[in-house]
């Protein structure tokens, strides 16, 4: 039996639910209130003691981190179009995923935090951090332009972990009051992987 603990708004449980999807795999979805604080209870700190979402028990294996996740998926049903297995293959997939996520990912979802979910939940907003976090996405921006100039996805001609994993992130551009206008080659590739069922189905 396969579990996924998650929260439908986390771009991290997206990028977990977008893999499951594309892979087919069949699993059990446990919503986790974060609002009402059930990701901090006894009883789910004891599937995580990270006391986030996503968290993945397949089979009584307990996985969390969303990228942690998706590559022990990935192992488990040897889906190596997805995640090479030879070694310098691999490096290039990783040093995607790592760029796009350390770099620009996180501070997407940050800034989405700050402009977007903070008046929602009546959180004060850090317009100073959130400024800093804007000239840090737009300073990143144009190297994922100028990768997506020669490349129809982020590492090769067809997907790989990398853009399953950067989708989820980048598609909160708009909560986060970045313009995309002009970078096309993004914008194409978000129109590209966006239009992929496993994804409608990853943010239903």
């Amino acid at each position: 039996m396969i579990t996924l603990y998650a929260h439908s708004a986390s771009p991290y449980s997206q990028r977990v639910r977008f893999l499951l999807e594309e892979l087919k795999v069949g699993y059990e979805l446990v919503s986790v209130n974060l609002k009402q604080g059930a990701h901090k209870t006894k009883e789910f700190q004891s599937l995580n003691p990270f006391s986030r979402v996503p968290c993945l028990v397949w089979e009584g294996e307990q996985v969390s981190e969303s990228l942690a996740i998706c590559r022990y998926v990935i192992e488990q049903l040897k889906a190596y179009d997805f995640y090479p297995k030879g070694v310098f293959a691999r490096a290039q997939v990783d040093q995607w995923v790592d760029y796009t996520n350390i770099h620009l990912g996180v501070a997407l979802t940050n800034l989405a935090w700050h402009r977007h979910w903070c008046p929602l939940f009546g959180l004060t907003t850090d317009n100073r951090h959130a400024d800093k976090l804007e000239i840090r996405i737009n300073r990143e921006l144009p190297v994922i332009e100028k990768k997506l100039s020669t490349h129809r996805y982020l590492v090769s001609s067809v997907p790989t972990l990398c853009d399953f994993s950067f989708l989820p992130q980048i598609w909160v551009y708009d909560k986060a009051g970045i313009c995309l206008d002009r970078y096309p080659n993004i914008l194409a590739w978000i129109e590209t992987m966006s239009q992929k069922d496993s994804w409608k189905k990853a943010v239903s």
